[in-house]
């Protein structure tokens, strides 16, 4: 199972449990176990009950804790949760949700084929630039983000990132 929440219920989970196949769950964020947040934002809340929710508006605020309590049927399904790293491990196993006798953990990091995504060479890289008409000398860094407001996904990193690499090609520049 790829990302389901609120794709497939409880009630089909256990359908699918019913088969006695084993299920597999590969988690992508906190959303499975909580009472709605793909991200805590390090709210603890859902590892009891998810009421007054700080990320929800004051007329919703019931609806949190009503999704955690349907979750709750997930503790008797026998599933396997694989989790990308372990600190989403962590998550799940302390929240309200795991049952550690009807449930397994394994951790198991996104891959990269390596094959596809690898450095290019110095003919492809100047036929590129070349291509787009970018200077032969400059250096190029691609970054992607669903939202640059969203801290955790690191632009003050690229940010600091971008001003060390400045700084190295300006002194490069001046020992020359």
């Amino acid at each position: 199972l790829h990302w389901i929440t609120e794709f497939i219920g409880t009630e089909s989970l256990q359908k699918l449990a019913d088969l006695g196949k084993p299920l597999v769950w590969t988690l992508h964020d906190e959303r499975a176990f909580t009472g709605g947040c793909h991200y805590t934002f390090g709210c603890m809340k859902y590892r009891n009950t998810c009421s007054e929710c700080p990320q929800i508006k004051e007329n919703l605020s019931w609806l949190p804790e009503h999704n955690l309590k349907s979750r709750n049927k997930l503790r008797d399904i026998p599933l396997t949760f694989i989790c990308p790293s372990q600190w989403m491990q962590s998550q799940l196993i302390h929240s309200r949700i795991f049952n550690p006798k009807t449930h397994r953990s394994e951790v198991i990091p996104y891959s990269i084929d390596l094959e596809k995504f690898k450095p290019l060479d110095t003919r492809r890289i100047n036929s590129l630039k070349k291509d787009y008409d970018i200077d032969k000398d400059s250096v190029c860094l691609l970054s992607g983000s669903f939202s640059l407001e969203e801290d955790r996904k690191g632009i003050n990193y690229i940010i600091q990132a971008l001003r060390i690499l400045s700084d190295i090609l300006k002194n490069r520049k001046g020992s020359k």
